[in-house]
């Protein structure tokens, strides 16, 4: 893919791009991508123990591919859940008390896509617990609703951040090549940002109800053990230190040969 921006001669560019390019035979047509099956979801949680910092917990529930027209709406949906200290899930698990970060993205690809939501559990505390306080905070918010006040702040928080990614003209450049790559269409962003504008409440409860099924969530434990054989996970406030120099006789001159230029007078001295 070549992706040209910028203020150029339109006309002259492509002829000199005809004359490059043009005797490159085209590639055959894509195949067309095969039907994926619905994904195994384990029944109970993935347990990984190794040797770590802390507890962790991280959920992913399946999504369509990214021409999916909910695409724009789980993307509002994921700043209403963890865009910031505001965010729904942010107060219900960090403000809480219960963890000390959430983050979570939607990706989203040609053929599928998933949510990914991760969790840092607070020291002491419980991952099942946190599993168990995530699902019901999620389904809390499904009985009571979003404000259109809190879909316009995260609709205005999408579009924000998607412009300031592109605000120079490499980071456009690289967009169109991206978006050609990925959904065959240089302008998908573009569209994407247009059908974030037409999102409504009920349609953020609507994806919710939708695709954040406990049912359908693969979770992961990371449980961090200790393991006193493993010298690479152990921490130590001695320090060492070697004297290179022991018995060597510098002179300032040589000092002097590597340092800027100074109108002082140094004496030779022993190092």
């Amino acid at each position: 893919i070549l992706v040209i921006v910028g203020d150029f001669p339109t006309a002259r560019v492509l002829e000199t791009v005809k004359e490059i390019f043009g005797k490159i035979p085209k590639s055959q047509q894509l195949p067309q991508l095969p039907n994926f099956p619905t994904p195994q979801v384990p029944t109970s949680p993935i347990v990984l123990q190794e040797p770590g910092a802390g507890k962790f917990l991280q959920i992913i529930y399946p999504l369509p591919h990214l021409n999916d027209p909910d695409i724009p709406v789980l993307g509002v949906m994921d700043y209403i859940l963890t865009g910031g200290k505001n965010s729904y899930l942010y107060q219900a698990l960090v403000k809480s008390g219960l963890a000390t970060d959430i983050s979570a993205h939607v990706v989203s690809l040609r053929a599928i896509g998933w949510y990914d939501l991760s969790v840092t559990v607070a020291p002491n505390q419980n991952l099942q617990k946190i599993d168990a306080a995530n699902k019901n905070a999620i389904t809390k918010l499904v009985k009571t609703g979003v404000t259109l006040e809190e879909v316009e702040r995260a609709k205005n928080q999408l579009i924000a951040n998607v412009i300031l990614n592109r605000r120079d003209i490499t980071s456009q450049g690289k967009q169109f090549a991206n978006d050609l790559l990925i959904a065959n269409d240089y302008r998908y962003t573009e569209r994407y940002i247009e059908n974030v504008r037409k999102v409504k409440p009920a349609d953020v409860i609507a994806v919710i109800n939708k695709y954040l099924k406990p049912e359908a969530a693969a979770v992961g434990f990371f449980v961090p053990v200790q393991n006193a054989q493993d010298e690479n996970y152990q921490t130590s406030e001695v320090s060492t230190a070697e004297n290179l120099t022991t018995g060597v006789k510098i002179t300032a001159s040589e000092v002097m040969k590597y340092l800027p230029a100074t109108d002082e007078k140094i004496d030779d001295f022993n190092h």
